[in-house]
């Protein structure tokens, strides 16, 4: 990819985003994708869109906050535009969002296998606080949690 086409910027998730997202979901999680319930609007949910320059989505993610936590439901981030800040500027905007509604840290679960996305984590400030024995299916597998200061 050229420098000139890897142009983004986030934005606040709209509902005709809804089908590209529930594939790239489904591209990047696979069966562990959550449904289409996983966008909708609810209190304390905010779901962040990182859209390319033709205005097509590239990653998303969800953070819910309730009282002085947030959940980080999910990164995810189209395979030609990973290790270009996508991710990292859609988990900063995360951050600031529950930094914003009042939490005080961030909690997420990723697979144990999944040493990628766990150093991704780390080198944001991100530690393992405990572990989820069978959190995953296909394959069964713990989830890691993980958790930060909100900003």
């Amino acid at each position: 990819m050229s420098a000139l086409a890897a142009v983004w910027h986030i934005r606040a998730f709209r509902p005709a985003d809804l089908p590209l997202l529930m594939e790239l979901a489904r591209i990047c999680f696979g069966s562990s994708a959550w449904g289409e319930s996983h966008f909708a609007p609810r209190a304390g949910r905010v779901v962040w869109v990182a859209e390319n320059g033709d205005l097509a989505p590239v990653g998303y993610c969800v953070i819910e906050c309730v009282a002085d936590e947030a959940e980080l439901q999910a990164v995810a981030v189209a395979a030609g535009w990973r290790r270009l800040g996508v991710g990292a500027a859609l988990l900063a905007t995360a951050r600031a969002t529950a930094h914003e509604r009042g939490a005080q840290r961030v909690y997420l679960e990723v697979r144990e296998s999944n040493r990628g996305a766990q150093e991704f984590y780390r080198r944001f400030g991100f530690a393992v606080s405990g572990t989820r024995p069978g959190y995953y299916r296909d394959p069964a597998e713990a989830a890691l949690l993980m958790s930060a200061p909100a900003v």
